[in-house]
Parts: structure tokens; C-alpha cells; sequence
């Protein structure tokens, strides 16, 4: 028997201490919109003061323009530049902008397809000596074009033999990826296989050792932060054709 007591009495102090926590809180949010209750008179009345400033303020200048229509276009030609000049800066700094990064998006898109589209070709290997095997492979790694990011400007790579984009051969870098740019340039574009990713150590995607990652790296504004566009492909061991990611980039208008 005593133990049933005890046993209520305890269900019944649970119960109490729930309760007092439940109320606690509710006391602690009802002091606090006392708090905000207690300020709205104050700031009911510096919001009346500010009215009447303005209304003060309004009856002067109709006061004012009436004697001096003569300047009402010009108040509006004024008003309408005034609005208009940063818009249309604003408008173009954007386009710039949008431009910058879409030339870069497509640098890596072109240079990804290549490398989709060699894989696909077929090479001749020999899993014997008297056995010619078809087989796929990636193209090994590429020289970046240029040397270095180019920084606010660009450049013209050069297409004299064995420079810029007319470097490797059917297996390796760009004359394997079919890729070149004859035009300026203002971004410094990679292509790795294997190894010498750019991404990863900027939050990008990893390929790993049998994989690939094109980059496009610029520098807009020349200040040495760089933009950086990657995309990275895998072979699907189950489909055996390369999966591509999508674009990542950091540091987008850099």
C-alpha cells in the first residue's frame, strides 16, 4: 500500500515540475510583450512628431511650385536623369557581367563534349598479340592555355606548332579533345586526367584517379581572386560511357 502512495506521489511531482516548466514559459513570453506593449506609446508619438514635419514640409513647397511652374519641366528632366543614369550603369554592368560568366560556361561545356566525344571514338588496343581489341579511353592531360590567368585583359593564343592548343596528339591534350580557340582569351582553361584538379580544393568535385575535370579559371577585375567554372566526368562502371557533372563555380564574377 505504501508503495502505491509513493508511487502516485511521484507521478504526481512529475506532473508539477511539467506544469511549473510550462508555465514559466508562458510567464516569460507575457513579461516580454508587456516589455513591447510598454514602448508602442513612445513610439506612437515620435512617429506623429515625424508626420508633422513632413506635412509642414509639403505645405511649403505647394506653396512654392505654383509661383514657379517655368521650372517644372526642368525639375522633371532632372528627376529623370537622376533615375535613369544608374539604372542604365546598373543595366550595364550586369550585361557584363552575364557575359563574362556565359563565355566561360561555354569554354568548359566545349571542352567537356570534346572529351565525352574521344572517349566514344574507338582506338584499336591488343589484349594479345593476335588479338586486335577495340577500346575506349580518356584523353591524357592537356597544357594549360594560357601559361597564366590573364588577368582584366586577354590574349590570343598562338597557333604556331607545338604551342598553346596545338599541343599533344590523338591520345593526349587538345589535339585529342579536337579543342581550340583562335580569338582572345580571358580565361586560363585546363584539362586533367587523372590528376591536378583545381576544383576539389575550392569546394568542387572531385574525379578521382580515372576520371577528368575541365576548368576555366579568370581573373575580371585583375585583382589576383580568381572565378573558377569546373566540370568533371567519370566512367559509369555500369553503363561504361563517361557521366558528367554539373557546372561548379566559385568566386563567379572574379
Amino acid at each position: 500500500m505504501k508503495q502505491e502512495k509513493s508511487s502516485v506521489y511521484r507521478n504526481d511531482e512529475v506532473a508539477a515540475r511539467e506544469r511549473r516548466e510550462v508555465l514559466l514559459a508562458q510567464i516569460e513570453q507575457l513579461e516580454a510583450d508587456a516589455q513591447r506593449l510598454s514602448e508602442l506609446p513612445t513610439q506612437l508619438t515620435a512617429a506623429r512628431k515625424e508626420l508633422a514635419q513632413l506635412e509642414r514640409v509639403i505645405d511649403r513647397i505647394d506653396d512654392w511650385l505654383p509661383k514657379r511652374r517655368w521650372l517644372w519641366p526642368l525639375v522633371g528632366c532632372a528627376a529623370s536623369v537622376l533615375l535613369a543614369g544608374p539604372g542604365l550603369a546598373y543595366y550595364r554592368h550586369s550585361r557584363l557581367l552575364d557575359q563574362w560568366s556565359a563565355e566561360a560556361q561555354a569554354r568548359v561545356n566545349q571542352i567537356t563534349r570534346g572529351a565525352v566525344a574521344a572517349y566514344e571514338r574507338e582506338s584499336t588496343g591488343f589484349r594479345s598479340e593476335r588479338s586486335p581489341w577495340p577500346v575506349h579511353e580518356l584523353c591524357t592531360s592537356a597544357l594549360p592555355v594560357p601559361a597564366a590567368v590573364p588577368g582584366a585583359g586577354s590574349i590570343v593564343p598562338s597557333r604556331e606548332m607545338d604551342q598553346d592548343f596545338n599541343t599533344g596528339n590523338d591520345t593526349a591534350g587538345w589535339k585529342c579533345l579536337k579543342f581550340a580557340v583562335r580569338g582572345p582569351l580571358r580565361f586560363r582553361l585546363h584539362y586533367n586526367q587523372g590528376s591536378g584538379f583545381l576544383g576539389p580544393a575550392r569546394g568542387g568535385p572531385d574525379p578521382g584517379p580515372d576520371g577528368f575535370e575541365v576548368a576555366a579559371e579568370g581573373d575580371r577585375d585583375g585583382d589576383g581572386v580568381t572565378s573558377l567554372y569546373t566540370r568533371v566526368g567519370k566512367i559509369d562502371p555500369k553503363t561504361s560511357r563517361p557521366s558528367v557533372s554539373k557546372m561548379f563555380i566559385d568566386r563567379e564574377f572574379e
